[in-house]
């Protein structure tokens, strides 16, 4: 039976989410895009996020002081996040997001270019000398980037330089696949993200997990397989 101010709507069954297993970029194209970028603000930005995972509002809020070039260790301290049209800085999005990481050395060369190039852009604009607490990642014009804003821009770049079809979030699962394919083990990779527990890795990474099986039960084969052969042969001649 229906009531007054019954909502009917809450009767049916909503249809399930249809999962879109995400875009995995082959090398290929993620060179193509970071080419695609020098000389535009996001000349930086993407290689950097591809090579580290982290969220845009990480990266938005990432500040000299959490990064040790000659160590190539990286501290997640923060992240920038637009709230009521302000971009605002707060804590990270939960406790595990909060981690510190080591760098691949590749990522240094990009970083100290970066700040070379940023230091000569802000005498430029007036702005002076920035320290240790100046963002890392910033607007031609010295602002702060707005994390909705960097996704818009990176989108817009896309599309106009008829690029792969991927949003900024999409940088961070490339990392994830990536590490995964270079061998790198699936909690690490967690930790690497800031998710909050391995399950939501794996849930994300599951059809490659798919296929590294085939990749273990090939290398195990070549391990042990004239073994098993072996002893196949024997047990039928016997």
């Amino acid at each position: 039976p229906s009531y007054p101010g019954a909502n009917i709507a809450n009767k049916v069954d909503a249809p399930l989410a249809i999962y879109v297993e995400p875009r995995v970029l082959s090398l290929q194209d993620t060179h193509r895009i970071i080419v695609a970028a020098r000389g535009t603000e996001l000349e930086s930005i993407v290689p950097f996020t591809i090579a580290t995972g982290l969220r845009r509002g990480e990266v938005c809020g990432l500040r000299w002081s959490d990064i040790d070039l000659s160590s190539g260790k990286l501290s997640v301290q923060r992240a920038a996040a637009n709230v009521d049209g302000k971009v605002v800085i707060k804590a990270t999005k939960t406790r595990k997001s909060t981690r510190s990481d080591q760098m691949q050395p590749e990522v240094t060369p990009y970083l100290i270019r970066h700040r070379a190039q940023q230091a000569e852009r802000h005498l430029a604009l007036g702005l002076g000398k920035r320290g240790g607490d100046g963002f890392v990642f910033d607007r031609f014009d010295g602002r702060q980037w707005d994390p909705n804003e960097l996704s818009r821009k990176f989108t817009r770049f896309i599309r106009r330089r008829n690029l792969p079809r991927v949003k900024f979030h999409d940088l961070r699962k490339v990392y994830g696949s990536y590490a995964y394919d270079a061998g790198v083990p699936l909690k690490d990779i967690s930790e690497s993200l800031g998710h909050s527990n391995i399950n939501v890795t794996s849930a994300i990474y599951v059809h490659l997990m798919e296929d590294w099986k085939k990749v273990k039960a090939t290398k195990l084969d070549a391990y042990m397989g004239s073994m098993l052969r072996e002893a196949r042969t024997a047990s039928d001649s016997g």
